[in-house]
């Protein structure tokens, strides 16, 4: 990480992890992902568009959430290597 996103990765934490999960894991990956999979799922059966629809929401969500986790902890873990080794400095 730059100087600048350590700053910028400070402001977000300040936010918290659950802002950052709703933000960047439901609504940034998790819906793009569910209208873009839908879409596709839906065009392969229209038929099944409801079934495909409710079963696919809850999916991908999910998978948003875990998403938002893991990049969550995966920033956490830089933003710390990072301190560290300018307080050795």
């Amino acid at each position: 990480m730059r100087c600048s996103s350590v700053q910028r990765w400070s402001k977000t934490r300040e936010r918290g992890f659950r802002a950052w999960v709703l933000r960047r894991g439901m609504l940034g990956w998790g819906v793009p992902m569910y209208i873009l999979m839908t879409s596709l799922q839906i065009a392969q059966r229209p038929g099944d568009w409801r079934r495909i629809a409710l079963t696919g929401l809850p999916i991908w969500l999910s998978g948003g959430v875990l998403w938002g986790a893991l990049t969550w902890a995966m920033m956490e873990w830089w933003y710390r290597r990072r301190k560290r080794t300018e307080r050795g400095r």
